[in-house]
């Protein structure tokens, strides 16, 4: 039996005939959640009662320590799990009528491979994760065309995929109309997640500049041009966002101009742990981490020095739709490296010069959104309360309350947050970014296509993360570290030639 569980929020609606008011100290909780909702449970020890179960979680409270045999029954089938309590604790136990029972198909046939697609489609498709549903049916249906079951979710994805399809279209042409360039991108991107053939949405595509490479990026046209690189605002300004600042504004002055002669490409969001994971299944890649390479991971009071972390081994937790971190400035380039052979094309990591212009996206403030730091509607994901709660849970050192929150203590998903006035995705906040550079000091000059100096100790980290405070946020800041060490907060996206 495969079982594959799936967290709910609590709700906390409990069957009163085996709770207490007021659980004793002593004594244990059994939360139990089940897909799909509606079920029924028993623990045989405690009563042959089934307790009908209504709501996603239910808690039973006020339970001696000990083990337990826990049943659930739905649809005329019953699911058993043994739990041990222990006392002033609570326990969870998930069940899935989702999964079916593969004990009698042959072990290592497509037969079961479909079957284990099909669960995979159903809970994607619980989830409303209709690209990955429709992918893992596909996957099904190839394996097991004849199977009733697999036709029948098939028909059911395929019918709303169209639907979703044919609304993001519309979403998309109101978009053009409104000259809405980030929510014409946005519905752009999600079509070609369902439907990489999608006649109109190839046309729009050639139309505005976008391509979308052999691992899934959407890569966006920077035009040609000049803009003024640098703080444009004096450190009083940046001293309002919060602490003192007037070193990290001598890094970032003087201003000057600086233009770029020929367009590029630039990926719309930072690279996905699931795009590292292609480049690192196909070469076998070992990273600096994994080579035993200095890291930098959660402290009690920022980051600091860690052993034994890489890029698929963090001290939280991920999704394959997060940005890749703890990865080197090397291992970026490597990545380059690979993607370029498999697209027939160069990739770079970007300048800083080219970052920078992305960033700002024609605007000159301190954020592309404005100067301010909206604190109840956060546009972007940086060092927040539920970072200080996560340390205040895991270290002893007391901690101080943030004045925000955009619920992710760490990383986020990629394009969770809106995107810039050029349609790229998290280039304040969420991870900071490698750059090419070496770092140095700005000159006051005007500048055409500036590569950086020849040679350094340090490479640029441009952009500010789920670890920093909005000072270090902003669109001119700079940051840098030697291209050998790796951070649970930086990650990369990469530039490419205009052919």
């Amino acid at each position: 039996m495969i079982r594959i569980l799936c967290i709910f929020p609590l709700l906390g609606l409990m069957s009163q005939s085996l709770l207490s008011a007021e659980p004793k100290t002593d004594n244990a909780s059994l939360q139990i959640m089940s897909i799909p909702v509606e079920c029924s449970i028993q623990l045989p020890s405690r009563s042959k009662d089934w307790i009908k179960k209504t709501t996603e979680m239910q808690t039973i409270k006020d339970l001696p320590a000990g083990t337990y045999e826990v049943l659930c029954k739905s649809a005329g089938r019953t699911l058993r799990e043994t739990v041990t309590l222990k006392a002033g604790q609570t326990q969870v136990v998930n069940f899935n009528f989702l999964v079916r029972d593969l004990s009698e198909v042959p072990a290592v046939s497509p037969a079961q491979e479909a079957l284990v697609q099909l669960t995979q489609a159903k809970l994607y498709h619980v989830e409303n994760r209709m690209a990955d549903a429709w992918t893992a049916i596909q996957q099904a249906k190839t394996l097991y065309s004849d199977d009733p079951e697999i036709l029948d979710v098939y028909s059911e994805i395929n019918t709303q995929r169209n639907q979703q399809i044919n609304t993001l279209w519309i979403s998309l042409q109101q978009a053009r109309r409104d000259k809405n360039r980030a929510q014409m991108l946005a519905s752009l991107s999600q079509i070609y997640k369902l439907s990489p053939n999608h006649p109109g949405a190839r046309q729009v595509s050639q139309e505005e500049g976008v391509t979308f490479n052999t691992v899934g990026m959407m890569m966006l046209r920077v035009k040609a041009g000049r803009f003024a690189m640098g703080a444009q605002q004096s450190v009083e300004a940046i001293d309002k966002l919060g602490g003192r600042n007037s070193s990290h504004h001598a890094r970032e002055t003087p201003l000057h101009s600086v233009r770029f002669s020929r367009d590029f490409l630039m990926s719309a969001h930072p690279v996905t742990r699931g795009q590292f994971r292609a480049f690192i299944e196909s070469t076998g890649y070992i990273t600096d981490a994994q080579r035993g390479k200095l890291t930098f991971g959660v402290t009690d009071r920022g980051l600091g020095r860690k052993r034994d972390m890489t890029w698929d081994k963090l001290d939280f937790e991920q999704q394959d739709d997060h940005p890749v971190v703890c990865v080197t400035w090397n291992d970026a380039l490597a990545f380059c490296q690979w993607l370029s052979k498999q697209d027939s094309r160069v990739y770079l990591l970007p300048t800083e010069a080219q970052w920078e212009y992305a960033a700002k996206a024609g605007t000159t403030s301190l954020f592309w959104w404005g100067d301010d730091f909206d604190r109840k509607n956060l546009p972007a994901n940086i060092s927040d309360q539920s970072l200080v709660q996560w340390r205040a849970d895991n270290f002893p050192r007391k901690q101080r309350k943030a004045r925000w929150d955009d619920s992710f203590a760490f990383t986020s998903p990629v394009g969770h947050y809106p995107a810039n006035p050029w349609g790229f995705y998290d280039m304040l906040g969420n991870v900071s970014e490698w750059c090419r550079d070496w770092q140095a000091s700005y000159v006051a000059q005007q500048l055409t296509d500036p590569q950086g100096p020849a040679q350094g100790k340090n490479r640029v980290v441009r952009g500010g993360s789920w670890n920093a405070y909005p000072a270090f946020c902003r669109s001119s800041y700079r940051g840098s570290m030697r291209p050998d060490r790796a951070s649970t907060a930086i990650g990369f996206r990469v530039v490419s030639e205009i052919k």
